[in-house]
């Protein structure tokens, strides 16, 4: 059951002061504990963070003129023209007039040579201090450090852009946090309990044994190599020559709105036509609203008078109520072609 109470009056007020606190105190522990450590300017250089700052700015953007810097570097105009005289009087940056089409925006710096090579050594030094911290933690608690990061950055965005995400085959490993998640995500979404993360269990079991490669395949999806969301292609166990299933779709919460499931699905149904099925199955619970949108926006239509028991992509609670979908891909006797 989750903390957060009900929408009005001073409960909501209360809710929100506790968020506030929250995010204040998360904010003091990262300044006072956090960033010295990643920073390549306060520890061990002679440069302040707002000078280190300028540096790794000119060196990812190249040439930037004084009013954008100084947005970037978070200082103000006076901060910033002492940064400026500093940096040229030691050779690291050059100024040069505004074009003509932005005079408004006044001169533009960038990075002499000596100021990339100064840029290098500050980027091996943050490089290091940020492995060291990681380096202390175990592998999982690396991986939901990034995730968390992710999402923080994600949501406190002022300007949106998705993040990219890579797909994948399966490594080792990957099998173990397919049924952790599903166990876990619908728990929480659907109060799924331990009998339905056991039937994904039984369903990877059986996919790790007996799956047929030239057949059946299963993808993972990262962000900042981390996993996710997932699908598998099988052969359905009805028609297992003529159908595959599209099973165990699962698209993380801090991943959704990136698009994510629908390449899952694209993968899959591109697979099943290569591999020469002439139809996709997937059987989804009427609770699975965002598996049932994509879907529907791939193709898929409702197969009248089907139900299924609930295992398949977007299985959830009530087993045995999942309503079935299918794409057709080919018509018995058509030619087709590979892909």
């Amino acid at each position: 059951m989750g903390t957060d109470l009900p929408e009005g009056g001073p409960e909501r007020t209360l809710v929100a002061e506790r968020r506030i606190a929250a995010v204040r105190t998360f904010s003091r522990y990262w300044a006072r504990t956090v960033a010295p450590r990643m920073e390549a300017g306060p520890v061990g250089s002679p440069y302040s963070t707002a000078e280190a700052t300028m540096i790794f700015d000119l060196a990812h953007s190249g040439r930037l003129d004084l009013t954008r810097l100084r947005g970037l570097v978070g200082v103000d105009a006076g901060h910033l023209a002492r940064i400026v005289r500093r940096f040229r009087n030691e050779g690291l940056i050059v100024t040069a007039p505004p074009p003509t089409a932005a005079t408004e925006r006044g001169p533009s710096v960038e990075l002499t040579d000596r100021g990339l090579t100064t840029f290098g050594v500050l980027e091996r030094q943050s490089v290091e201090r940020t492995r060291e911290l990681l380096g202390g933690l175990r592998e999982e608690q690396q991986r939901e450090v990034v995730v968390a990061m992710a999402t923080i950055r994600r949501a406190l965005s002022a300007s949106v852009h998705p993040a990219p995400f890579t797909l994948r085959g399966l490594r080792p490993g990957d099998l173990g946090w397919v049924v952790e998640r599903h166990g876990s995500i619908y728990a929480e979404e659907f109060g799924c309990d331990e009998r339905f993360e056991g039937g994904v269990a039984r369903t990877v079991a059986a996919f790790a044994e007996r799956r047929d490669p030239a057949r059946e395949r299963a993808w993972i999806v990262e962000v900042e190599d981390v996993a996710v969301g997932s699908v598998f292609c099988t052969s359905a166990s009805e028609d297992p020559a003529d159908e595959a299933e599209l099973r165990l779709l699962l698209v993380e919460p801090s991943a959704r709105g990136l698009g994510v499931g629908r390449r899952l699905v694209q993968e899959c149904v591109a697979f099943a036509r290569r591999a020469g099925y002439l139809r996709v199955g997937a059987e989804v619970e009427n609770g699975c609203v965002s598996a049932l949108r994509i879907l529907r926006a791939a193709g898929f239509t409702e197969r009248a008078g089907a139900a299924g028991a609930g295992t398949s992509a977007g299985a959830a609670p009530g087993g045995g109520t999942g309503r079935r979908w299918t794409l057709t891909l080919a018509y018995p006797g058509a030619a087709t072609t590979g892909g």
